[in-house]
């Protein structure tokens, strides 16, 4: 890429940069992805931070779910940038948009630590309840404490191609034909992978609510 520092793009993913920072930048260029991503090719560095400032987060977020682990998903965000930059001619806005070309890479890139971690101790997926660097996650003020937790450790548990349809459709709001595009399957699989993790939630949840009340009621006798 011409005209950019070699170091730019790699310092700045490492930082934990507040997001509104670069609000300005986004203001100037009130680009389309398409127009960034060609800036970017030519070593606009301004263009990069307004990429990182529209999908960064759902980034991390997709990570982090799919994974349960903070430092990973600030790796795997990292990454995927780096990847993306190093040959952003590679997205074609004819085939999907730029948020789908990154989560797939994100998708990619998850997939494949989850692999190396399941060689060692495994992911500890009781972490915190909203990684630092993020915006404000609307679920946590609707997933309160206790139930909260329980969500998020039966979340974990699904299998993980079922989890990733739950958190891209159910957490992100992406459409199914989006998710599809970045699972890399048809709909119509994807709404299957979908409805048996709904239906896998619902009965784990239920499961512990019932030990729950059956726990609490023997306390009481």
């Amino acid at each position: 890429m011409r005209g950019t520092s070699p170091n730019f793009y790699a310092e700045f993913t490492a930082l934990p940069v507040p997001f509104g920072s670069v609000g300005a930048i986004t203001r100037e260029y009130g680009m389309t992805d398409s127009e960034l991503v060609a800036r970017i090719s030519q070593g606009d560095e301004p263009a990069f931070l307004v990429v990182y400032e529209r999908y960064g987060d759902a980034i991390y977020r997709v990570a982090y779910r799919m994974l349960g682990d903070v430092g990973l998903a600030e790796d795997i965000r990292h990454e995927c940038f780096m990847t993306f930059v190093r040959r952003p001619e590679r997205f074609d806005p004819a085939r999907a948009s730029l948020r789908t070309f990154l989560l797939a890479i994100t998708r990619h890139l998850s997939l494949a630590a989850r692999r190396r971690r399941s060689r060692g101790e495994g992911v500890d997926v009781a972490d915190e309840a909203v990684p630092d660097g993020t915006r404000p996650d609307p679920l946590r003020h609707l997933l309160r404490n206790e139930v909260r937790e329980r969500v998020r450790a039966a979340v974990a548990t699904l299998p993980m191609l079922q989890r990733e349809a739950l958190v891209l459709v159910d957490y992100e709001g992406v459409s199914l034909a989006e998710a599809a595009a970045v699972a890399g399957a048809d709909i119509g699989t994807l709404k299957a992978r979908l409805h048996r993790a709904r239906a896998a939630l619902r009965r784990i949840l239920i499961r512990d609510a019932l030990r729950s009340s059956e726990s609490r009621q023997r306390s009481r006798a």
